[in-house]
């Protein structure tokens, strides 16, 4: 295997030992000759570790929503992350938000911080997924990113300034369909009305 090969396998820059292994398989190449490979390209900096199992390409640029994806492929882009992407927030984003029902411990892919956040089997719904080039990512709806964040927040939100705190912009979301999301989660239920009232203000 040469460095050419990672071209084949990576997604947005990461390349992970599973897409090695595969490889190799596909190929008929001895595993142990790979990972020969995988520690030499390291000593010379071509790879770069991320987490156990899971290297950037030196040479590609970083895609960093499907690069955190494919880190972390039960995980989905939500919270202010998929807030901004949806245009909800008036201060523009620098870090990358997943939320997943297990927990993660978050990491970088260069300038990059990816926070993993985990919430309840019960809120395990609610994306799309989008495709493109580098590979696919689930990005939640924008009902659903906002309903996350209220969910991890609920303990501590100054319920009447919450919304204008966070800089929300009451015309990128439909609070009725907020509403219908937020009846499913007895927890936030009590902020559709307040949503509401701030989107109609």
């Amino acid at each position: 295997m040469n460095m050419a090969d990672i071209y084949k396998v990576h997604r947005g820059g990461l390349v992970r030992t599973c897409d090695f292994k595969a490889f190799a398989i596909s190929n008929g190449l001895v595993w142990s000759s790979v990972l020969v490979s995988i520690s030499r390209w390291q000593k010379q900096g071509l790879l770069e570790r991320v987490t156990r199992g899971a290297y950037l390409v030196r040479d590609i640029e970083v895609n960093a929503p499907v690069a955190a994806c494919s880190l972390v492929p039960d995980g989905y882009i939500s919270l202010e992350s998929a807030m901004s992407y949806h245009g909800m927030l008036l201060d523009r984003i620098y870090r990358l938000d997943l939320a997943c029902v297990r927990r993660v411990r978050g990491f970088n892919l260069r300038s990059t911080e990816v926070v993993v956040s985990k919430i309840p089997p019960s809120l395990y719904w609610g994306w799309e997924v989008e495709e493109s080039q580098h590979g696919s990512i689930r990005v939640a709806t924008a009902e659903k990113a906002l309903l996350d964040r209220i969910y991890l927040d609920r303990a501590a939100i100054p319920e009447y300034t919450y919304f204008e705190d966070m800089g929300l912009q009451p015309d990128a979301l439909n609070a009725d369909r907020f509403a219908e999301l937020a009846a499913r989660s007895p927890k936030v239920k009590r902020f559709s009305r307040l949503l509401k009232e701030y989107c109609h203000e």
